[in-house]
């Protein structure tokens, strides 16, 4: 299981999420498994490098996975990147989210493995958020594979997946 190495609200300029994106019924067993398959596809694919072509409009260059939740029981999840002002789609096939300017919680979660991390990586980072006096939008949240520290294991085998909940003080 993941656990919370680091924890610190940031403010968030207006940005915008591209890549591709599958829409996922919440309640679907298999929807690790789906999310997993579409990530080796976009990878195998060039789906990231399109997006890194327009190395001006990277505002991060960590890939993210991002999920937005709808009425219908149904989530958009993009596997993308995070791009300022000015990007433009690369393709027909991709979409274009604009996130608003925001306070975003940011927890460090660090584990062995992805499946690891995931596992309980919002519950931890929006418990921490609430100790520290601020509540989830209910908007949003965002996966940012972050090289090195998700990318590269450090000499314990672990690795840290920085996960983004927007969030406001209440």
């Amino acid at each position: 299981m993941g656990r919370l190495i680091k924890f610190e609200v940031v403010s968030m300029p207006k940005l915008y999420v591209v890549g591709k994106s599958i829409k996922l019924l919440v309640k679907e067993k298999m929807i690790k498994e789906q999310i997993r398959n579409f990530w080796a596809n976009c990878l195998k694919d060039g789906t990231l490098a399109l997006i890194e072509e327009q190395s001006e409009y990277i505002f991060d260059p960590s890939y993210v996975g991002f999920s937005i939740g709808s009425k219908d029981g149904y989530v958009d999840y993009y596997c993308g990147m995070i791009m300022k002002n000015g990007v433009e789609l690369p393709d027909p096939e991709y979409k274009i989210k604009q996130l608003d300017k925001t306070d975003v919680a940011v927890g460090w979660i660090q584990g062995k493995s992805l499946s690891d991390i995931n596992l309980n990586a919002f519950e931890i980072t929006e418990e921490k958020m609430k100790i520290e006096g601020y509540r989830y939008t209910n908007e949003w949240s965002m996966e940012v594979f972050n090289c090195p520290r998700f990318t590269h294991t450090d000499d314990f085998g672990d690795r840290i997946l920085d996960y983004y909940l927007p969030c406001y003080k209440k």
